[in-house]
């Protein structure tokens, strides 16, 4: 799977009659008019334990390249070459969001910035391995929201946002009989969203709460995962695998500080079942399954399916290169009246290689291309302007050696 991109969006709808502009929950009676309303959009790209961005999504087969489990995913991969293997791996995620929007309340497309930084280590135990691995991300994402009022006056709203996580990850593999191999994985994740806003107007307008023209807004929270998964690998013929995959619902649902009290921070996975068919022989790979993610309110998601396929060959013995596709479909989610999640489908096509230099250290390099479209929720007043698209790409790099 890819890593996670969250972008938090907060979009406020204000109306008012008047060249001085109140603003303020506590002073809304005292407004000629005014309507606000927050909505408040979560884009989980992918919600797996834990985040990985250098890995394709694969169950069933055991890949052509030297990696560790950090950099492999989440699937079966023996230790096959000496006692122990490293890795380091290191992302540059850019990212663009569009939106439906009208002359008198448009945005410009935001913009989407992440890194990803990743170490790992495995270890050879008597009937399998284990492995650690500590993982950081950190993006920020930016937009612009222009709003013309009905008596002339127009603001800017500019939000930036930011989201840092901390993971810890353990796996332990082991190989039950001749067929069947098991690993089970915890992580351990520490979540934070920052949101900073500042609103300013023209025409000589002013906000009654500032006396100027110029207002801010912030608000920060915060979430501690523990993520549970378990992942297999059994052999059905000489080439054939099946691969299996469970992870248990964990979720978190808090709000923001200060001025986004009343907006909701959620992070987490639904319950994930996972099953694929790979091949496997001496220099070819490849796998097609589906992953089912059932909805969850707490972690905002709702139910998704991912179907994947993968291609892995080598070009020369020193050489491996891996061609990977997911298709994804995710519903709508409401929590009680309120709107969590619009329905959505991406894409993601990933192509990547490896290469053997001095012996036991592998370089690898991969190119990700994501693309997301989201749907209605049904009613004019959420549709009319709403977040249309995400698209993000990625290079990522990695060097894992075997010692």
């Amino acid at each position: 799977m890819t890593g996670k991109i969250n972008s938090y969006i907060i979009e406020i709808i204000e109306e008012a009659k008047s060249k001085t502009i109140q603003t303020g929950e506590n002073k809304m009676e005292n407004q000629l008019k005014k309507r606000m309303s927050q909505i408040f959009v979560i884009l989980w790209i992918i919600v797996l334990l834990p985040s990985l961005v250098l890995s394709q999504t694969r169950l069933a087969t055991s890949t052509l390249m030297m990696k560790s489990q950090a950099s492999n995913g989440l699937s079966i991969n023996p230790l096959t070459k000496g006692e122990s293997r490293a890795s380091f791996d290191y992302s540059m995620i850019t990212g663009s969001t569009s939106y439906k929007s009208k002359s008198s309340d448009s945005y410009n497309d935001g913009k989407d910035k992440a890194s990803y930084m990743k170490i790992g280590y495995d270890g050879k135990m008597s009937s399998g391995h284990f492995s650690g691995y500590y993982s950081s991300y950190n993006e920020k994402y930016e937009y612009t929201r222009n709003l013309t009022f009905s008596d002339g006056c127009t603001a800017d709203y500019d939000t930036t946002s930011d989201y840092k996580s901390t993971t810890l990850t353990g796996v332990i593999t082991r190989q039950l009989n001749e067929k069947t191999t098991i690993a089970g994985a915890i992580s351990l994740e520490s979540i934070k969203g920052d949101i900073a806003r500042t609103d300013t107007l023209t025409n000589g307008c002013t906000w009654t709460a500032t006396g100027t023209d110029t207002r801010n807004y912030s608000g920060s929270a915060s979430a501690d995962l523990n993520r549970l998964l378990v992942f297999s690998k059994t052999k059905i013929s000489d080439k054939m695998s099946f691969g299996f995959l469970l992870a248990p619902e964990a979720g978190s649902k808090s709000k923001y500080s200060n001025d986004y009290s009343s907006t909701d921070f959620r992070a987490g996975n639904g319950f994930i079942i996972g099953g694929a068919i790979g091949s496997e022989s001496a220099g070819t790979v490849f796998e097609g399954g589906l992953i089912i993610e059932q909805e969850s309110k707490e972690s905002g998601d709702g139910s998704q399916r991912d179907l994947f396929f993968l291609y892995e060959t080598f070009l020369d013995p020193d050489v491996v290169v891996l061609a990977g596709y997911t298709n994804s479909e995710s519903q709508k989610l409401k929590d009680g009246s309120t709107n969590v999640a619009r329905p959505s489908s991406h894409s993601l096509i990933s192509l990547g290689a490896q290469f053997k230099m001095d012996e036991g250290v592998y370089p690898l390099i991969q190119f990700n291309i994501f693309n997301k479209s989201y749907g209605d929720y049904g009613n004019s007043s959420s549709d009319s302007t709403k977040i249309e698209s995400f698209k993000y790409t990625d290079i990522s790099f990695a060097v894992n050696a075997s010692f």
